[in-house]
């Protein structure tokens, strides 16, 4: 082995087993990191990891987002306490915690917390985005806008900040506005898929086809190897009134693609226009 240092198994071996050299901290937090996305489904491991080392928030976290992924509320919810016991400064466990809350049907608390998150992490978004999000579950949309247009004059260049203020603007009929916003971010953000994948989807809120077109074309064109946004440009050719043209693009993306269900009902829509 010619740099023992670079191989993370072996530095993984000489921290648990004992060994000469140390470890440095960054080291061993990469360790554990691995070590949960090994063991992401096995809850006993995860545990006991995080017993072996209190001062990783990482053991605990995987634990939670398992649990939750799986609906387990309420174990998650113990877990996301014991997380704030040890790691307070950490805004993992109170984000966590407030989508418990939320699940559980506790959205008054669950907003509660978010107001302490506000204050408590005030370089995090989290908090300012759970205070909006506890708006939507009672449907306040309008509130919701609100809360989100602060949250983003704060962190103006947190993508998804952006993302859900847009969403939320098409949703209350404000498409120019969402659009506005789809606009800056691709220019922000113009290596990220979501911030894309915005971009296209405000034109079709928008119910202008052929400028959806146009923008899926666009984002086909920097994600060739990915199905879905060609289904999206064909589906946005089609309904924009190019019958012919949105065919010859799911034919060559099916030669491509040949089992994509989205493609395959695609060209089923268009075998069957008039």
């Amino acid at each position: 082995m010619d740099n023992p240092l670079s191989s993370l198994a072996y530095l993984w071996r000489r921290f648990i087993h004992g060994g000469k050299g140390e470890v440095r901290p960054t080291e061993r937090t990469h360790m554990v990191w691995e070590e949960c996305r090994h063991n992401r489904y096995n809850e006993a491991r995860l545990l006991a990891l995080a017993e072996q080392f209190r001062d990783q928030v990482h053991p605990l976290s995987t634990v939670v987002e398992t649990l939750m992924e799986d609906k387990h509320w309420d174990p998650a919810m113990t877990y996301c306490d014991e997380m704030i016991r040890r790691f307070p400064h950490l805004v993992v466990g109170y984000r966590s915690k407030m989508s418990c809350l939320r699940a559980l049907g506790r959205n008054d608390e669950s907003e509660k917390l978010a107001l302490s998150m506000i204050k408590r992490f005030p370089r995090s978004p989290a908090g300012g985005e759970g205070y909006a999000y506890c708006a939507t579950y009672r449907g306040d949309w309008v509130e919701a806008e609100r809360r989100l247009a602060q949250a983003r004059r704060r962190f103006p260049r947190v993508l998804h900040v952006n993302i859900n203020h847009a969403s939320v603007l098409a949703r209350l009929g404000r498409p120019a506005e969402a659009d506005e916003i789809a606009h800056e971010i691709v220019d922000m953000f113009p290596n990220d898929i979501a911030a894309w994948r915005l971009f296209g989807t405000m034109a079709e809120k928008a119910g202008d086809w052929p400028e959806a077109a146009a923008r899926w074309g666009l984002v086909r064109d920097r994600y060739p190897g990915l199905a879905e946004f060609h289904g999206l440009c064909a589906k946005a050719t089609r309904l924009s009134g190019r019958e012919s043209d949105a065919k010859r693009l799911v034919d060559d993306a099916l030669f491509v693609f040949p089992q994509d269900q989205a493609l395959l009902a695609e060209r089923e829509i268009l075998r069957h226009l008039p």
